[in-house]
């Protein structure tokens, strides 16, 4: 008896945490420093168009970026281990894509700015899906 409530407790506490997603994707360029706060650490569905992927110094991941003020606004990291599934990461430029993670806070220094803002790490290249074009 008591193995099942407590597997009807475990049962329905993932489905709320479950249920503290977002459903409808979010625009990625529109997610920045100012509203970040609503969705941290929650799993969110964003779709936007790339407009720059670089690679940092380290060369220890791709960044996707879909905002000119990249600095401010959402970035997606694509960690080492994932690139070889990736073979060339500067197609992803200009297409539309729908990221599907974890929203985290970016904190650290870009040039001599202190940065603080949303970042989704991808954990599994099916996180990533490259979409129709735009019509």
């Amino acid at each position: 008896m008591m193995c099942r409530i407590l597997s009807a407790v475990l049962l329905s506490s993932c489905l709320c945490a479950a249920s503290q997603g977002h459903e409808s994707p979010i625009d990625a360029a529109s997610l920045d420093q100012t509203n970040m706060s609503s969705v941290l650490g929650t799993k969110v569905t964003v779709i936007g168009n790339v407009i720059k992927v670089k690679t940092p110094r380290s060369q220890d991941a791709v960044i996707i970026d879909f905002h000119p003020d990249w600095q401010s606004h959402l970035s997606v990291l694509i960690p080492q281990s994932l690139l070889p599934q990736i073979p060339d990461t500067e197609s992803l430029l200009g297409k539309r894509i729908q990221v599907t993670g974890i929203v985290l806070e970016y904190k650290g220094q870009i040039g001599h700015n202190l940065v603080h803002k949303p970042e989704i790490i991808l954990e599994s290249i099916e996180q990533l899906v490259i979409m129709e074009p735009r019509q």
